[in-house]
């Protein structure tokens, strides 16, 4: 194991997370710890090649280009008698 942590030591480390976060918090904290290594392994070795569903559902893409309408000149003003 790795530090040279035999069972022992490694039972005490999960009772004194079980006792600090109890029972609830526990399973989060460990898909969280998860998340975290399996991130910072991707990172270091620059796996980049599976989709991000959390970004793509965060950040939709943005909504196509739509000109403006055709401009079209006011009507011409004639000078009327008693303008």
């Amino acid at each position: 194991m790795p530090f040279n942590l035999g069972l022992p030591e490694v039972l005490i480390v999960l009772v004194l997370a079980l006792l600090f976060l109890g029972p609830k918090r526990l399973p989060e904290a460990g898909r969280s710890l998860g998340r975290g290594i399996r991130e910072f392994k991707d990172g270091i070795s620059g796996n980049d090649d599976e989709p991000r569903t959390t970004t793509s559902s965060l950040n939709p893409p943005p909504p196509a280009y739509t000109p403006p309408p055709a401009y079209t000149p006011p009507a011409e003003h004639t000078p009327q008698p008693g303008d």
